[in-house]
């Protein structure tokens, strides 16, 4: 019985003992009792794309709105950026894969300007965007056959460093 109570009251007394906390060192000899205390934080590189849906084109449309590529969330590390690449195609005939319809996947830079063929573009803040169409030539309109056409257009989002 003896020992019990002499390994619980050991356990108590061991239990009991305060740790001795460090903290940052400050000179008593000086007047002033300042110290720096450094502060961090991490921050994992997060952004969020948005792509256009899927599109209808009327016919003998010359252009169609296909919408925006826009970064629309992003907290992104110094010296990288998202960069958005398409590639487009042609459109094919639902009953006859060999009958196509060429078109153009354009970009305006700013109102005003002159389209241009949108292959890729770098985005660095939230905000930044690019709008896109669809363009199709009238003699490509001409040409066509009749029938439904469907055609693809794949977006391909890296964060790369610049």
């Amino acid at each position: 019985m003896k020992k019990i109570i002499a390994t619980i009251c050991a356990l108590a007394l061991t239990l009991g003992l305060s740790t001795t906390a460090f903290a940052a060192e400050i000179d008593e000899s000086s007047p002033e009792k300042n110290t720096d205390v450094t502060l961090t934080v991490s921050i994992a590189p997060t952004y969020t794309v948005t792509i256009p849906a899927d599109t209808n084109i009327d016919f003998n449309a010359e252009s169609t709105d296909f919408g925006k590529i826009e970064l629309t969330a992003a907290q992104i590390d110094p010296g990288y950026v998202v960069k958005v690449s398409a590639e487009a195609g042609e459109l094919k005939n639902g009953a006859d894969q060999s009958k196509t319809i060429p078109y153009a996947l354009n970009a305006t830079a700013a109102e005003g300007t002159e389209k241009s063929t949108f292959t890729s573009a770098e985005y660095l803040t939230a905000g930044d965007y690019t709008p896109l169409t669809i363009d199709i030539t009238k003699d490509d309109w001409n040409k066509a056959f009749a029938g439904s056409y469907t055609g693809v257009v794949t977006f391909k989002v890296a964060y790369i460093q610049k």
